[in-house]
């Protein structure tokens, strides 16, 4: 792994057939906070009324892991190896869009803290806590599968 970190540029989220199936859009992205919006789809909702909380999840994960990509060198794995997550308040369809920021705890050589919070209508409904395993551009093939710093 380079030891220079280069801040990424704009994560591509049309890059991701899942961020595209989701809807999801980067309002910000920076290496002092990436910023996600998602609308709330009907597709969403679950039997209880409210947004399924794995959308929640993973529109948090996503703020997170591209708030630590920020800092990393193009190309560098770092497939998530711990999450930690608090629903606040339930997200309602029809309430208005889902936006989450990502902002970075620590950048480590090997390991990474993200976290979120998820609003919808100014509220939190989500706060999550996020931790990355960084493996490098030269340790691509050790994991078979796992997150890519964008670029």
């Amino acid at each position: 792994m380079s030891t220079s970190h280069q801040p990424q540029p704009e994560p591509v989220l049309g890059d991701s057939p899942f961020f595209r199936f989701l809807g999801m859009t980067v309002i910000e992205a920076s290496k002092e906070r990436v910023v996600l919006q998602l609308p709330c789809r009907e597709e969403f909702r679950q039997e209880e009324g409210v947004v399924h909380g794995g959308v929640i999840t993973a529109l948090a994960d996503t703020a997170a892991a591209y708030s630590v990509a920020m800092h990393l060198p193009k190309g560098t794995r770092m497939p998530g190896v711990e999450l930690k997550l608090n629903f606040l308040r339930p997200a309602m369809i029809g309430a208005g869009d889902l936006v989450a920021n990502g902002t970075v705890l620590r950048v480590g050589r090997r390991i990474s803290v993200g976290e979120a919070l998820v609003f919808q209508d100014e509220r939190e409904v989500a706060k999550a806590s996020f931790t990355f395993l960084i493996l490098g551009e030269d340790s691509a093939s050790q994991t078979a599968q796992g997150t890519r710093a964008p670029g």
